[in-house]
């Protein structure tokens, strides 16, 4: 029996059992898509020979797992599959980055050697931005020490000062890779649970803003593998802090995100340093969910639990208020 829908939301208890379902299926897709990309002439002698190799070690010792690229990898390998044709360019160092386990139970700063693959990847995040102009900066890797340092301390701050059954940042948020570009502050990747992107800001509070967000997002981008809380994607509404209409995907995304970020501030409210900034973003964040919520009360393509969803999130709202006012 799975959880509900408001544990897996609120919550953190049913996030293992989660993660542990959809990598068993993970496993599935890479050898089915692994040994036919091979059998087809899709991937290089030398690669087959990797994805081969992967294998083994995953049925010997499954810590491969834990590693997103390994999820990256096994989706680049099905979409070549799908679509006829040999994997892309940069196919060869995605394997020799998924082949490297990440410990259960930690968060860890993306490895120099592999950031040639991270920053494909990102480049291929960013040039999807639905801002022309955004779409066409370059971004930048960082590996210096200071930026390393911030994350780290974000990290630490993270785990201390807020509670794991509401972020338990190595589930969603095991492979932190540092970045700086002008118009994106962070971002997640679709088929790389556990991979996010942030840039460390001058405000520690920022930094940590980035790095609950990207984590939620990867979160509940797992949630919609289990629930459908709409049914016509084509349909537009008010999402929060962002100007223009946007679809139902991106509405709900944001609505789950800001309201995980608003409860983490809440509990960071008690360091001295991180209370105004903290501060600001519970008021700006409740407010602009709360006003998208209520305008998706009317929606017609929400499901049952979709429905559910608005319920949740609406009390969810009340909750961090008074926690807020009680700190």
């Amino acid at each position: 029996m799975q959880p509900d829908l408001e544990t897996r939301l609120r919550g953190t208890v049913a996030d293992d059992s989660m993660l542990t379902e959809y990598r068993r299926e993970l496993t599935r897709w890479f050898k089915i898509a692994g040994m036919t990309a091979i059998s087809r002439q899709l991937v290089s002698h030398g690669d087959g020979q990797a994805i081969r190799s992967m294998l083994t070690e995953i049925h010997t010792h499954h810590g491969q797992l834990t590693n997103p690229m390994f999820e990256y990898a096994s989706q680049v390998m099905r979409d070549a599959v799908t679509e006829e044709r040999s994997v892309p360019d940069g196919f060869g160092n995605m394997i020799a980055a998924a082949a490297h386990p990440v410990p259960a139970g930690i968060v860890r700063i993306a490895p120099p050697e592999h950031h040639g693959t991270y920053k494909m990847i990102l480049d291929q995040v960013i040039a999807r931005q639905d801002d022309i102009e955004t779409a066409s900066i370059p971004s930048t890797l960082m590996s210096d020490t200071r930026a390393e340092e911030n994350i780290r301390r974000c990290t630490e701050i993270i785990n201390r000062h807020v509670p794991r059954d509401l972020v338990d940042l190595p589930s969603f948020a095991n492979t932190i890779v540092a970045f700086d570009h002008p118009e994106v502050s962070g971002t997640s990747v679709s088929g790389a649970t556990g991979l996010v992107f942030v840039r460390p800001e001058p405000r520690i509070v920022d930094t940590i803003d980035h790095i609950i967000h990207e984590w939620s997002h990867n979160k509940f981008e797992l949630i919609l593998h289990s629930y459908q809380l709409w049914t016509d994607d084509t349909r537009l509404h008010r999402s929060p802090i962002r100007d223009a209409p946007r679809p139902l995907y991106g509405v709900f995304h944001a609505i789950y995100v800001l309201l995980v970020v608003s409860d983490a501030m809440v509990h960071l409210m008690e360091l001295d340093e991180l209370r105004d900034g903290a501060t600001h973003k519970v008021d700006s964040f409740l407010a602009e969910c709360d006003a998208s919520l209520r305008s998706l009360e009317t929606e017609p393509s929400l499901t049952d639990d979709g429905r559910l969803f608005i319920d949740i999130c609406l009390d969810w709202i009340t909750t961090i208020a008074k926690d807020h006012a009680a700190s």
